[in-house]
């Protein structure tokens, strides 16, 4: 017995020093986590499962998933890259390094033919893997005779609908008897990642990413490691290009179309040329999506030392929670698309309680859907409104909250006197709503759960 408890407690402790990693470490130990909310998806090594209190089965999931790891969905940061290295190489200003790197961006490129924004194979063995697991996990849910079928809701993108596919064909091939039912446009769409409102009140939040890449960013060691004649790259790297090529040399925040500053906005998304700095990020963002790629992925992260990476990365994290989260300066501008997922998760699962023949309602869509989702409920993560220009955002890295695959299950379980308890799971992982008491482990009674996010939802205007 002595043996076990100290082997527990050396597990205990072990699992601390994980948990108490800093982002540089767990950057360091995998580079590829750099890259945020393209960050390929880490499922767990192993699943944990509290125990349910006696009597209690499971017998209905909630779930909302985003899409698997794809390719890059615009192609238009390597238009940009790869002729500037070509008139640079040509120029005699790109060193053995530079040669390098502008071969990787054009292999990169070569690879998004014809494929932007499409599902990689990685990304359709990630939902893949996500389904066996829940199957694995409530097998009991899939397997009962009142209950057979299950309801699939996707936005209409390809990459989404082939995640829906991949998912929903594991979980037939445990439960052959299982009926789907799919249906995919932009009707779902409007719930699911809504985004046609002012999600962004003012330029504030941008001003303050700006300035703090600014601060952060040093590109001195990537551009001498690169040019064999700074000065002189920087000249041809500065120049405005041509607007054909550069529509989108920054990519529009979502909602931005909408908001009221639109001119300012637009001025904002201007072509101009680069920076050392902007060459850098650039450089940074045409290469985060290597780690979701199948073949032909060269790493161009190689190319920063752990110090530029980690910067590059904060930066670029910034950006990603304000979209896709809850900040100060954002106003919680996304409140409303995630209103919208708890609505229909309450009708849902309301219908479901009462007595229907589902076993699951599925959602697949986007980050624009599962970020806000879960900043709305407040789940252990999200259940802080963070201040770009005030916190320290290693908070919230966004290759563990955000990452390609990232998902949302609440599992409903019943006693004989049909009291319900409900467990949720975010990227399959137990979590608990800080602001809600349980009623026992991370199980809350339905009830309580249900009056807390309708709360959530009063003043939803649709």
């Amino acid at each position: 017995m002595k043996k076990i408890i100290f082997a527990v407690a050396i597990f205990a402790t072990f699992s601390l020093s994980l948990n108490a990693q800093s982002v540089y470490d767990e950057i360091k130990q995998d580079p590829q986590r750099a890259a945020g909310n393209l960050h390929h998806y880490e499922a767990p090594e192993v699943v944990t499962d509290t125990p349910a209190p006696k009597g209690y089965t499971p017998f209905y999931v909630s779930h909302y998933g985003r899409h698997g790891s794809r390719y890059q969905t615009s192609t238009s940061g390597y238009k940009r890259l790869v002729p500037l290295f070509e008139e640079l190489e040509k120029e005699g200003l790109l060193t053995d390094t530079g040669k390098s790197l502008a071969a990787d961006i054009k292999t990169l490129y070569d690879e998004h033919d014809r494929m932007e924004g499409l599902l990689t194979l990685r990304g359709g063995q990630e939902h893949q893997g996500i389904a066996q697991r829940l199957y694995d996990r409530v097998p009991e849910v899939f397997n009962q005779p009142d209950r057979n079928t299950v309801f699939c809701v996707s936005t209409p993108v390809h990459r989404v609908l082939e995640s829906l596919a991949n998912f929903t064909l594991s979980l037939k091939g445990n439960a052959p008897q299982l009926r789907m039912l799919v249906l995919a446009g932009d009707r779902f769409g409007d719930y699911l990642c809504f985004d046609k409102y002012n999600r962004f009140r003012s330029m504030r939040p941008f001003a303050i990413i700006d300035s703090v890449k600014t601060e952060r960013l040093d590109p001195e060691r990537f551009i001498c490691s690169v040019f064999t004649d700074t000065a002189k790259a920087m000249a041809i790297l500065s120049r405005p290009p041509q607007q054909e090529a550069s529509s989108s040399h920054r990519q529009m925040p979502a909602g931005a179309q909408n908001a009221p500053q639109n001119a300012q906005f637009a001025a904002m998304m201007r072509p101009r040329g680069m920076s050392a700095s902007s060459f850098m990020s650039n450089v940074f963002s045409a290469g985060s999506i290597y780690g979701c790629l199948d073949r032909n992925n060269p790493d161009v992260f190689r190319y920063f030392t752990m110090d530029e990476l980690y910067q590059l990365w904060y930066c670029d994290n910034m950006n990603i929670l304000n979209s896709y989260g809850f900040t100060v300066e954002n106003e919680s501008g996304t409140t409303l698309t995630a209103q919208l997922v708890v609505k229909d998760i309450l009708e849902k699962a309301n219908s479901a309680v009462e007595g229907n023949n589902r076993a699951a309602d599925l959602r697949f869509g986007h980050d624009t859907g599962i970020g806000p989702l879960l900043a709305l409920l407040k789940v252990e993560g999200y259940d802080r409104v963070l201040s770009l220009s005030d916190d320290n955002l290693e908070y919230w890295p966004g290759y563990k909250y955000l990452p390609m695959g990232s998902n949302l299950q609440m599992i409903f379980y019943k006693n004989k006197k049909g009291e319900v308890l409900v467990k949720l799971l975010r990227n399959e992982n137990e979590t608990v709503i800080p602001a809600l008491k349980p009623f026992k482990g991370p199980y809350y009674k339905w009830s309580e759960l249900k009056a807390y996010l309708e709360g959530l939802v009063a003043d939803c205007p649709m």
